[in-house]
């Protein structure tokens, strides 16, 4: 134990360390992200890419359009804006160093689809439950009947959403 006193440590150097700050993502465009990359990997796989748009963000969208003409096209030619060209390199660079089979990556897209629909769910509901109480202060009754039908439906949609993915899980 003495010879432990014995020895000085050196403190801790951590400020020179450099701690590289991850991006601030929210969790649309991690899972947006991370549905692109499944989709570049499937990129030789006859698929038509269904379910995909409807959740994606314009840059989302743009890049899946780019992946469709050149499979069709079997070109590498970019018509997209710089930074997205890009971000479909620097995806591809993550897509090529994952070893998955396609089933696992149909399946990984099929939740991401899932997760972003649901958080499109969720945002709308938190909009119109803002305006039903705008509604309501104003006793605007007649629309506050339609803006409550239209949250039960979306409410319907998110429980519906949340009930098929049950029994996906083990």
């Amino acid at each position: 134990m003495d010879e432990m006193a014995k020895i000085k440590l050196d403190e801790a150097k951590t400020d020179e360390i450099p701690v590289t700050a991850l991006p601030n993502y929210s969790r649309h465009e991690a899972i947006e992200e991370r549905l692109l990359i499944l989709a570049i990997k499937l990129i030789d796989v006859e698929t038509d890419f269904n379910g995909y748009d409807e959740c994606l963000s314009q840059r989302g969208r743009q890049i899946i359009a780019h992946l469709k003409k050149s499979r069709v096209d079997k070109t590498t030619d970019s018509e997209l804006p710089s930074d997205l060209n890009d971000l479909v390199n620097k995806l591809s660079i993550i897509a090529d160093n994952e070893e998955n089979s396609t089933e696992e990556i149909i399946k990984e897209i099929n939740t991401c689809i899932k997760e972003l629909k649901m958080l499109a769910i969720k945002s709308k509901l938190g909009e119109l439950a803002s305006t039903i109480k705008t509604a309501e202060a104003d006793g605007d009754e007649d629309k506050m009947a339609k803006l409550l039908e239209e949250f039960n439906r979306y409410s319907l949609n998110l429980d519906n959403l949340n009930k098929s993915g049950k029994g996906d899980k083990k």
